[in-house]
């Protein structure tokens, strides 16, 4: 009886569990089977991400440099493919592809199937008429809408954002990158891309096969999205450029030349005009650039692509020349009154007759006069006082052979020769002593960028204290505020000069300016207060020489170094232009009010 009981027990458990299995089977492919069979076999979840917009960038005052502006893109979803050889054609017929380009790109996301991959960015206008006439049927094409940026001039200190390749993007898929992805590649764009980007958002859709949302993820009290991540836009930039300066400077330089002008604020380190030449247009790396135009920009013997203010290093000549005074001031070889060899157009050096610039000589000078006529006989004779390693220390310590640190990637650090780099170079038996009177005149085997020149001028006109250059003024977004000084920190050096050897170089670079034979007296200005040196530097046997200028103006705290590449004379090419910057500068503050 008892087992009997039991058995009718575990009967009717059996019985119940499976009814209640017949009837939700019953709810699942009956009741509600149409609307599950329709998520099941028309639908998908499609996860999309909501694009952060990428942060601005303006001048000091406010004037845009880079904007975002909207932009159709075109994308393939290589899973919808029914005809490639149609899609190959028809491709090849409004955007400038090839048919490998096109197999390169299949490839490439051969596993992104079902997952719409950007082929081109920021389709022109009429690209767009013409794709969408005929874009029914080709079920794999779509058009997805985003952001390009627009460049409002053409510059160097800015860089340009270009689509994330390959490499990248296995380095970053991790920091909320995708495979459309744009960064930053050069410049102030790659400088501060982590807070350019900011971060992008995500929601979840439910869509049927024909894209259509079937609101899911919908709330029921306040119908608002369930899962939906807002993004969050990258900080707006304002850069220390003045654009009305860089404009001026852009127009103000030889147009048939190549060089580099860079201003800057010689209190504080902001630079407020960074010109390299010749530019490039950042904007045509928004779009796909047609292979002509790219042959034609990276053949060009001009290399529009170098960034000749930061990027690129070249002998100095006579605008070195206070560092050569320097360490001779320094180390008591000689004081503001000692008087070396006597100038006669030139100085015998062992079996050698070494010229000097003023083939007439200057006679028998002192450091000031000697800088103040550039004269290569004192330098001659100076060098010959000097030991080279202590002196690359000395270059090293002025940071003329190091970076600079400004806010900009990829900057080049300079050079200066040690006594071991010529034993290396040119055997044991190598003369230093020769290769120290070249050196003394900012020759031979040295090279800075226009940028170091600047700095280091910049420090003798901040009475020995030099401070790193740099471009950015603040980042913000909403109440969010930041200053360069949240970026960086030990900012300032003093430069190995006393006071009082700063105070004779200070008076010399005046004299350059003031004095009737100064080699850049064409820039005086009455009731002004401008220094300065210029310098034509050698560079190749039988080329026109580099024409440069540095110095300051102490009535605007600006200094400046002005570099034309095979331009000629300093004091004739590269000075003029330094003047009529001076006297923008100098206007500019006084009738805006712009001093800042």
């Amino acid at each position: 009886m008892n087992k009997l009981s039991l058995t009718q027990i575990l009967l009717f458990i059996l019985l119940l569990g499976f009814a209640i299995l017949v009837i939700a089977l019953a709810k699942l492919q009956i009741i509600d089977g149409g609307q599950y069979t329709e998520y099941a076999e028309n639908n998908y979840i499609k996860k999309r991400r909501l694009d952060a917009n990428r942060g601005e960038i303006y001048d000091r005052n406010g004037l845009p440099i880079a904007q975002n502006y909207p932009a159709i893109n075109l994308a393939i979803v290589p899973g919808f493919i029914e005809d490639k050889d149609s899609l190959k054609t028809f491709l090849s017929t409004f955007i400038d592809v090839s048919d490998e380009d096109i197999d390169n790109f299949l490839y490439e996301t051969r596993f992104r199937q079902f997952q719409e991959n950007i082929f081109s960015y920021n389709l022109k206008e009429k690209q767009v008429a013409k794709i969408a006439e005929h874009i029914n049927f080709f079920p794999e094409l779509r058009f997805v809408i985003s952001n390009t940026r627009k460049y409002h001039i053409p510059n160097h200190f800015t860089g340009y954002i270009g689509r994330i390749n390959q490499q990248e993007y296995a380095i970053l898929k991790d920091q909320d990158y995708h495979y459309n992805s744009y960064l930053g590649k050069t410049g102030i764009e790659k400088q501060y891309e982590a807070i350019l980007k900011g971060v992008d958002g995500v929601k979840l859709d439910l869509v049927n096969a024909k894209g259509r949302n079937l609101d899911l993820f919908r709330g029921i009290s306040n119908n608002r999205d369930v899962i939906n991540i807002e993004p969050i836009n990258g900080m707006d930039l304002n850069l220390t450029i003045d654009l009305k300066l860089q404009q001026m400077i852009d127009d103000t330089f030889p147009p048939d030349l190549n060089g580099a002008v860079v201003v800057m604020n010689y209190e504080n380190g902001e630079v407020l005009a960074y010109v390299s030449r010749p530019e490039f247009d950042q904007n045509i790396f928004m779009s796909k650039i047609p292979t002509t135009v790219w042959d034609s920009i990276r053949s060009n013997p001009s290399q529009p692509f170098l960034d000749r203010v930061s990027k690129a290093v070249y002998p100095p000549g006579s605008v070195f020349k206070i560092l050569t005074a320097g360490y001779g001031l320094e180390n008591k070889i000689v004081n503001r009154w000692t008087k070396l060899s006597y100038c006669d157009g030139g100085m015998q050096i062992g079996n050698r007759y070494v010229k000097c610039w003023n083939h007439f000589g200057h006679g028998s000078l002192n450091v000031i006069d000697a800088l103040k006529v550039s004269c290569d006989v004192y330098f001659y004779d100076l060098s010959f006082r000097m030991d080279l390693d202590n002196f690359c220390y000395f270059v090293k310590d002025s940071m003329l052979s190091e970076k600079t640190g400004i806010d900009i990637p990829d900057e080049a650090k300079g050079f200066f020769p040690t006594t071991q780099w010529y034993i290396d170079a040119y055997g044991k038996y190598v003369s230093i002593r020769g290769q120290m009177v070249n050196l003394s005149i900012g020759q031979g085997e040295m090279y800075m960028t226009p940028l170091q020149i600047c700095a280091l001028y910049a420090g003798i006109a901040n009475d020995g204290l030099w401070i790193k250059p740099h471009l950015l003024k603040k980042a913000s977004r909403g109440q969010e505020i930041l200053t360069f000084d949240d970026f960086m920190q030990n900012r300032e050096i003093k430069l190995p000069f006393s006071d009082e050897n700063i105070a004779i170089i200070q008076e010399s670079l005046r004299k350059v300016i003031t004095n009737y034979d100064g080699t850049a007296h064409s820039i005086n200005r009455p009731n002004r207060n401008i220094y300065g040196k210029t310098g034509s530097a050698e560079h190749k046997v039988g080329s026109v020489t580099h024409a440069w200028f540095s110095g300051y103006d102490k009535d605007t705290k600006i200094a400046i170094s002005v570099f034309v590449q095979e331009g000629g004379g300093g004091g004739s090419v590269a000075a003029p232009i330094a003047g009529q910057v001076f006297d923008f500068y100098y206007n500019y503050l006084g009738n805006n009010n712009a001093k800042n």
